[in-house]
């Protein structure tokens, strides 16, 4: 979930790690939530996407009715992820042209708007075990630890799984809330024990998979661009290039109707169906979706 405000977000969740991207945890009515805020919103819109492709629900406050809330709102329309609008100010006004599935909700019932089923991605599938990576280090006495959120399948502890490096990894042991467990499924957020690899070896935006996948230079997509951002997707163009965690300069090689080839400054472990933003110098930043084809 991405909150926009950091005084609900702490209503919502206690603070836990901030890098970039702020998390905020709570146990409620036998779920957890797992919340995603970002770190200067003005400055580093790219943590923005990262939050708004990893969450499968928005949470954003009408306290400010400011540019950083019509490039929110543009980004949160180009996702396609449900919305929850707090009561502070009206904007059916400004949302009337949007194509939005959203709700309005007053603080107090904020928590259950959030808890309102709404179907994840890869939920109720079987499919191979992914965690996309934010941040890993090495403790003393247990070694190597990454963080990061389950996005397919389920890592289970003993798992032998892949790093995008290509390492062969073994999961020694599963945290999520600071609790051991056996097993994580879709959208956990997890603090894997890791043998096999070093914290230096792991960099935010890397994959740990069951199936291995390569990183490559270049990428077939399919997209879309905002018709608030004025211009579409250029052959040529050079843009930055979001997809979960991985943060990346990209250059649009060539257009073809709504296909485009980009290739990556550095390589980047990508599957097919993945989803991506691509962001602009110029307002609205977040300007353009995607998928890998």
């Amino acid at each position: 979930m991405f909150i926009y405000d950091s005084e609900l977000a702490e209503y919502i969740g206690k603070k836990s790690s901030e890098e970039g991207i702020v998390f905020y945890n709570r146990a409620f009515d036998g779920n957890v939530i797992v919340g995603l805020g970002a770190v200067d919103l003005e400055k580093k819109i790219h943590n923005v996407a990262q939050a708004m492709l990893m969450a499968n629900k928005f949470v954003i406050s009408t306290k400010n009715i400011d540019k950083t809330f019509g490039e929110l709102i543009i980004g949160a329309e180009l996702c396609g992820k449900p919305v929850i609008f707090t009561d502070d100010s009206s904007i059916d006004k400004i949302i009337s042209g949007l194509n939005l599935n959203y709700t309005v909700s007053n603080k107090e019932n904020v928590l259950s708007g959030i808890m309102a089923k709404t179907a994840a991605a890869g939920e109720g599938k079987q499919e191979a075990a992914r965690i996309d990576i934010d941040a890993a280090f090495n403790v003393k006495g247990i070694g190597c630890v990454a963080l990061g959120i389950v996005t397919k399948g389920n890592v289970n502890v003993h798992d032998a799984m892949f790093h995008s490096s290509g390492k062969q990894v073994l999961i020694k042991s599963i945290q999520s809330q600071d609790i051991d467990v056996k097993t994580a499924g879709v959208n956990t957020r997890v603090g894997l024990a890791l043998k096999g690899i070093d914290s230096d070896d792991i960099e935010k935006g890397d994959l740990i998979t069951s199936e291995k996948i390569n990183t490559v230079s270049s990428i077939e997509t399919e997209f879309r661009a905002s018709r608030f951002a004025g211009e579409d997707v250029e052959g040529g163009g050079r843009y930055v290039f979001i997809s979960n965690f991985s943060y990346r300069a990209c250059l649009v090689e060539k257009v073809d109707g709504n296909r485009a080839k980009i290739s990556f400054e550095k390589p980047i472990a990508i599957e097919k169906k993945d989803a991506f933003l691509l962001l602009r110098n110029a307002a609205p930043r977040i300007f353009a979706v995607g998928t890998v084809l």
